[in-house]
Formats: C-alpha cells, sequence, structure tokens
C-alpha cells in the first residue's frame, strides 16, 4: 500500500469554524502559527526520507514565500489549497476561477514550477469545478471525501465513482479521493485530520492494517495547525466548533511523528506520471 503524506498548508483562523469570528482583513493581525507548524511537518519528514504533497493556500503563500521555497527545495509536492480558503460551492464559477488562477499563479511564480494539482478548502468539491480546473491548467484534484461525517463536504455527482484510489475523471484529468474504510454501504473515515486526533494511535493503525490489502494508496491529510497546542480558542469558539478545532492538538504531533516513521510516502504527481500519464 503507497502512502500519500499530504498537508493542507493554512493558518489556525482560515478554518471554516472561524469565517463568521476573524474575517479576512484583520486575518495578518492574528497570532501567526503556519511557518513554526509546517516546518515541525518537514522535520518529521526528512527524518523518514518521505516525499509528500503540500496544498498550499494562496494568502499563505504569499506572506510566506521563503516557507514554500523551503517546501520545495526538500523535494516535496507544491499544489493548491486555493487563494482565500473560500467553501467552492459558495462562490459563483467566475470567482471560483479568479481562486485557483491566483493561487496557481502565486504559487508557480515563487518555485518556478507547474502547479498540477488542487484540494478544495473543507473538500468542498462540486461538478462544475471539474471544467474549469481543467481550462485554468491543473492535472488533478484530491477533494472527494465520501463520508457522511462531515456537514461541510461537497460532492461529485456527475463524476461519480466508487473506486478509492485514483481515478481518472476525463480524458487528461484525475482525482485522488481521501480514504475511508468500507462498512457495510457507508464510509467510515479515515484518512486523518480531526479523525486522526480523535482516534487513539493503536485503533488508527488497526484501521491501516486493514486497508493494507484492501487498497493500493492511502491518502492521508493534516494541517499544521493540528499540531499546535499552543494555540487557545477560548476567546474564539465555543461548543462544538471549539471540540471540532482544538481537540486533542498536543497527542497529534505525536501520533504524527509515529505515523511517518512507519510509511513511506510518494508524491501525487509522481504516482500519476507513473500510473497514468506514462501510459496514456
Amino acid at each position: 500500500m503507497k502512502f500519500f503524506f499530504t498537508y493542507d498548508i493554512e493558518d489556525w483562523y482560515h478554518t471554516a469554524n472561524f469565517t463568521e469570528l476573524i474575517k479576512r482583513d484583520i486575518w495578518s493581525d492574528q497570532h501567526q502559527r503556519v511557518e513554526v507548524n509546517t516546518r515541525k511537518i518537514l522535520s518529521y519528514m526528512t527524518a523518514k526520507g518521505n516525499k509528500g504533497t503540500f496544498f498550499v493556500l494562496g494568502w499563505v503563500a504569499k506572506k510566506y514565500k521563503d516557507l514554500v521555497r523551503e517546501i520545495a527545495e526538500e523535494g516535496h509536492e507544491i499544489a493548491s489549497h486555493g487563494t482565500h480558503h473560500e467553501i467552492v460551492y459558495n462562490l459563483s464559477q467566475d470567482e471560483f476561477r479568479q481562486d485557483i488562477r491566483d493561487s496557481k499563479k502565486i504559487l508557480e511564480d515563487i518555485t518556478g514550477e507547474e502547479v498540477l494539482g488542487y484540494r478544495a478548502p473543507n473538500f468542498s468539491i462540486t461538478d462544475w469545478a471539474i471544467e474549469i480546473l481543467m481550462e485554468e491548467g491543473f492535472t488533478y484534484d484530491s477533494s472527494v471525501f465520501k463520508t457522511l461525517f462531515h456537514d461541510r463536504y461537497g460532492k461529485l455527482t456527475q463524476y461519480e465513482s466508487e473506486s478509492r484510489e485514483c481515478y481518472k475523471l476525463k480524458p487528461g484529468f484525475y482525482e485522488f479521493p481521501l480514504t475511508n474504510i468500507p462498512v457495510g454501504q457507508k464510509y467510515f473515515p479515515w484518512a486523518g485530520g480531526a479523525y486522526f486526533r480523535f482516534m487513539p494511535y493503536w485503533i488508527y493503525k488497526l484501521g491501516l492494517g486493514h486497508m493494507k490489502n484492501k487498497c493500493e494508496v492511502f491518502n492521508f491529510y493534516l494541517h499544521p495547525w493540528e499540531l499546535d497546542d499552543s494555540i487557545h480558542y477560548k476567546d474564539h469558539l465555543s461548543g462544538f466548533n471549539r471540540i471540532r478545532q482544538s481537540y486533542n492538538l498536543k497527542a497529534c504531533d505525536q501520533k504524527l511523528e509515529k505515523l511517518t516513521a512507519g510509511y513511506q510516502s510518494v508524491r501525487m504527481k509522481d504516482y500519476l506520471n507513473e500510473n497514468f500519464l506514462k501510459v496514456e
């Protein structure tokens, strides 16, 4: 089973939990933690020679150009997470086009390399976005998260597939779905993020063992802020959103270190090239 270690490079206040509380015009005034937390991820990846795919928010890239260069120079793939962390299905098609066009240009200007991949904020992909991604020069998406356990995720209906592997959506365009464990007709989320934080590590490893002979690839994701127990949310969030944002952050850091030590990861663009593009 090949592993994809993927990271959505955004800061804590970019999440949808803060959309109404911390507006974009005061993002720069917040406690900035994305650099230190991303470098923590890089240290874990480097320790075992892992190569990952980093879906970088355009806003972060503009502010921290050296961080993006550092990620690329360490041999990781730079992909797009959009520019302003907007929920895709809440945008007009023109707004979405501008958001991904801007992010692609920002990232390519910094690294000098073509950006092939995209991941929608909150996995909020929708059918009409696929054509626009293709028209704007992207080769793959990694936003399909087929689970009932979240209220914000989008979905593809026109391009429906039962596949848990990378698959072709349209000629020249591919999907890397997030990994779930099938339980009957339902899909239990196992790809990372809050699900990784909430589960004891030994249970998470059991799930990985269960999937080892059932799928060729495992698509794991995490955010830098999920490793940071120093961020306090008491002045911002309450109730379920506070739990969803802040639960078990300290343990997550330790769990990621173990996970990166136990699995070898490849970049999505390399897997795509070896298994699809060369053949076609």
